[in-house]
């Protein structure tokens, strides 16, 4: 996810990944767009990925869990990105 967003960032195509299940994942997210996903538009397989992790790792953890904690974040980056921005504007 970190490297898709950072290849979005910069203009680059998003790596290939091995496991199929995340190229899947990464495939769809790249469709909707890497942008929408900091605006909390994220496709369901990441939750799905991270609950078959959590599933692995024997965790009591949820995969909803943390895809609603992950959206929060984001969302707390993107409203700090646009303070900063609007402070220089308006400053």
């Amino acid at each position: 996810m970190i490297s898709g967003l950072q290849n979005w960032r910069y203009g680059h195509p998003v790596n290939t990944p091995t496991n199929h299940n995340v190229y899947c994942t990464i495939s769809q997210q790249s469709d909707i767009g890497w942008g929408n996903l900091l605006e909390g538009w994220m496709v369901i397989e990441w939750e799905t990925l991270q609950q078959e992790y959590y599933d692995l790792v024997q965790s009591r953890r949820t995969g909803a869990s943390w895809s609603a904690m992950l959206l929060q974040r984001l969302w707390r980056i993107s409203r700090a990105l646009w303070e900063h921005r609007n402070e220089i504007l308006h400053q």
